[in-house]
């Protein structure tokens, strides 16, 4: 007899244990359905953003880049540039790349 009273006690704790991981695992899983919908909105900006990047690239090679060659300023030597929307973005500057114009 008081073997079977053990046994009882040790089934309705097994019975208790797997009743409370069924209530974490519930948990657990409402859980990662939470990150699951976080990182599928994450994924959906993401998307959004690559999209419109897209488009500004797509915009872009429609009017491909030139390097310039001219006399602008300084000396008799021609500084290279690109010309975007009517701004200079030098590359060399009398013959010499911008980089050697600025203090490292």
């Amino acid at each position: 007899m008081t073997d079977r009273i053990g046994l009882y006690i040790m089934v309705g704790l097994g019975m208790i244990a797997s009743i409370r991981s069924c209530d974490q695992s519930s948990e657990i899983e409402e859980r990662l359905a939470n990150k699951i919908g976080d990182v599928s909105s994450n994924v959906n900006q993401l998307g959004d953003k690559l999209e419109g990047v897209s488009r500004e690239v797509e915009e872009l090679n429609k009017y491909p880049l030139k390097i310039e060659e001219k006399n602008v300023i300084g000396s008799q030597k021609l500084e290279k540039f690109y010309q975007i929307n009517g701004q200079k973005f030098y590359l060399e500057i009398d013959g010499k790349p911008v980089e050697q114009y600025f203090k490292k």
